[in-house]
């Protein structure tokens, strides 16, 4: 229940980037990272300034402006968000343009130009993007909708709240939650209404047990060393949201023994593998004594002590760490696999290799870090991460992604028949294989038109077969090539140490990935270390 929301929150809010180190040993006793090469955002421009731009906008669609139907007002939104894309050095009216567009969208209820623009608005300045999609989507609700209309905006609402979630905004997922069900009832469409059911039910039952969070808090103001309030603080953090920096503290200071024990160890940052160790196997036996989202957190947690510190063991030590890190491996596939469905086959099981992932390890390029159960790039010029993991002949790759910030491609690194190439997605609103008989851009026969929006989960899913190579999106077929691998190399721009592995990228993105799934069809691949 409350973890997809958790999983999927922490894709829709670059606020959850900032505890990027949460799920992390303390800084002293891990490799560090470099710092995010992606400018910095714009403040918004003062008044006057924006006055200045918005009367020339008005000037020059003067024609646009004076049209008052609901059609002509939602066409001006988007030729605002198209005149937004083409600025390139003013900045003071691509803002205006943007929230012009924002605007207009609202009075008619586009809840998709709304949220197209506000993402734009983020990716360059200094917004609170949560803020205001919340009010537009409110303004929004107010106006006549069609069955579509209603369904897109009660969507944006639901995506609104999720992001609003992770920074605690409860107060706006509340809302938010309410309006996406009054907007979905105005759809008229019980399988939609239905649809939502499970989403509309965890986001209010994370938002009633923050209620008891918030509760704490104001006890800890009175009685700061109330152990309950502690307790109740540091579960919610730790084993609900991931957030174990903010955690821990309350855990140290909680009413369960063991919890504090090693929680208050945890917070001594120890340097000695064997101490890490010890860590890591506590939170693994009090796992497996806890169910539901709990016991995925503390797993999870475990496991990113045991890729800490297994380079410092041998035999039995190393064989308990590394069949601690393969079982979550071993899970079958949440679902089977569009080739398995396809062809009436048994589902293969998948190998979890998001689980495998070192950050400090594997990266080549960017900065990488390990977020819960979700890893995350920020923002940096062609940021690149090797998946350790030697692939099969045959296999398909799954990954699950949210892009945050930017517009920046998304690439999928793949490996086969002794050839390296890849997949780059929303590459100026394309994907494609690179390269294709070294093509490039549209010239390439693999090109197809394919927009991605900020804030929205995807799955792509990779084909790799002895004779051709596949790319579908959320089981959608996009592209493919019927080739010997000859024909395919890898973009240059995407550099890994080793080639022959697959690996992630983007480009002046800020991405969460939520899973990366391998299921093997020929062949048996192994995991590099």
């Amino acid at each position: 229940m409350r973890w997809r929301i958790l999983a999927a929150a922490c894709g829709l809010l670059w606020c959850a980037i900032v505890i990027a180190q949460s799920t992390q040993p303390a800084a002293s006793s891990r490799p560090s990272s470099p710092s995010s090469t992606a400018p910095a955002l714009l403040p918004v421009p003062d008044t006057a300034a924006c006055a200045k731009a918005r009367e020339m906008i008005h000037d020059v669609l003067k024609s646009e402006y004076a049209k008052t139907s609901a059609a002509d007002r939602q066409a001006l939104a988007k030729r605002l968000l198209s005149e937004a894309s083409a600025i390139k050095n003013d900045a003071v009216a691509r803002y205006v343009l943007l929230t012009e567009a924002v605007d207009f969208a609202a009075g008619v209820g586009d809840a998709g130009i709304i949220v197209q623009a506000i993402q734009n608005l983020s990716g360059f300045y200094a917004v609170d993007a949560v803020e205001l999609t919340r009010a537009a989507l409110v303004r929004a609700a107010a106006v006549e909708l069609s069955s579509e209309a209603a369904e897109a905006l009660s969507l944006a609402c639901l995506d609104t709240a999720e992001a609003a979630s992770v920074t605690d905004g409860f107060e706006t997922v509340a809302q938010l939650a309410n309006l996406a069900e009054a907007t979905a009832t105005r759809s008229r469409k019980v399988a939609y209404v239905a649809s939502i059911q499970m989403r509309l039910a965890d986001l209010r039952a994370l938002a009633a047990e923050f209620t008891q969070v918030s509760q704490a808090l104001a006890v800890l103001e009175k009685h700061p060393d109330n152990a309950g309030a502690h307790q109740t603080i540091g579960r919610f953090y730790a084993l609900h949201k991931g957030q174990w920096s903010q955690g821990l503290r309350h855990l140290a200071a909680g009413t369960d023994e063991t919890m504090r024990r090693i929680a208050a160890k945890e917070l001594e940052n120890p340097g000695d593998p064997i101490d890490q160790l010890a860590i890591g196997d506590a939170w693994w036996e009090l796992a497996q004594k806890s169910t539901g989202v709990a016991h995925m957190q503390m797993t999870r947690h475990a496991q990113m002590w045991y890729r800490h510190c297994r380079a410092s063991f041998t035999d039995i030590a190393l064989s308990r760490i590394q069949m601690r890190l393969q079982e979550e491996m071993s899970a079958p596939a949440t679902a089977p696999s569009v080739a398995t469905a396809a062809t009436g086959t048994t589902a293969a099981k998948a190998v979890n290799l998001l689980a495998l992932i070192d950050p400090a390890k594997d990266k080549s390029e960017g900065e990488w870090s390990l977020v819960g159960n979700n890893l995350v790039v920020a923002p940096g010029r062609y940021s690149v991460l090797s998946l350790p993991y030697h692939m099969p002949a045959e296999y398909e790759l799954r990954v699950s992604f949210t892009r945050v910030e930017g517009t920046g491609a998304i690439c999928v690194l793949l490996a086969s028949h002794d050839k390296s190439f890849g997949f780059q997605l929303d590459v100026k609103s394309e994907a494609r294989f690179e390269r294709v008989a070294s093509k490039v851009a549209k010239e390439n026969p693999t090109s197809v038109p394919v927009a991605i929006s900020n804030g929205k989960r995807y799955t792509l899913c990779m084909q790799i077969r002895n004779d051709s190579v596949q790319a579908l999106l959320d089981d959608k077929l996009i592209t493919q090539w019927k080739t010997d691998y000859k024909d395919l190399s890898r973009y240059p721009m995407w550099k890994i140490s080793n080639d022959k592995l697959c690996g992630l990228g983007a480009n002046h993105a800020k991405v969460v990935f939520h899973t990366v799934e391998l299921v093997e069809i020929s062949g048996t691949g192994k995991p590099v270390r």
